[in-house]
């Protein structure tokens, strides 16, 4: 290959690169995620990740704003298929529009946890709470979407320690969510 021949340009790189830090984080959980790993399932160049994102944060907080984006997509729809009913059934509908509710809970909380010991995740793992706060609120006042996201966040790790596919649709867990909302 001629030394002085531009490699094509790939616009579609970084992109690539977020796609596969997020399908890692989903695998191996936001604190395994490596450079090397992500270029590898990328199938970029190792020196690719560095050139586009500085650090492993960087190239996570564009994984997670994107995960974020589409779970607040994902909440518009319900929340515009459930208007005018109930709030407890709007919840639930939230809950059960979510098939893979417990993945989504699942790297949350891993996402707290990692933030916990890197300051630097901090504010992702903020962010991505007061993205549930916000679709709550959209028919819950301020304090009922945070009291709801709070028994929601209980019963989701509650859910992933038991393997548990879904969070329950009892009588016990309607009975706890109307006494939240008052």
């Amino acid at each position: 290959m001629n030394p002085t021949k531009k490699r094509p340009r790939d616009p579609e790189r970084p992109r690539r690169i977020i796609d596969a830090a997020r399908a890692l984080a989903r695998e191996v959980g936001v604190g395994q995620i490596t450079h090397r790993a992500v270029a590898e399932r990328a199938d970029v160049p190792l020196g690719s990740t560095t050139y586009y994102f500085d650090t492993i944060e960087d190239m996570l907080a564009q994984a997670i704003r994107l995960d974020i984006a589409e779970f607040m997509a994902r909440m518009k729809q319900v929340l515009a298929q459930t208007e005018g009913q109930d709030p407890v059934e709007r919840v639930l509908a939230i809950m059960q529009r979510e098939n893979h509710v417990i993945h989504d809970f699942a790297g949350g909380y891993d996402l707290y946890l990692n933030a916990l010991a890197r300051p630097a995740l901090r504010p992702l793992a903020v962010e991505w709470g007061d993205a549930i706060i916000a679709a709550l609120e959209t028919f819950l006042t301020h304090d009922q979407a945070v009291a709801v996201a709070v028994f929601l966040d209980g019963h989701g790790i509650r859910a992933i320690l038991l393997g548990a596919p879904d969070l329950p649709d009892d009588v016990l867990f309607r009975r706890q969510l109307q006494g939240l909302l008052g």
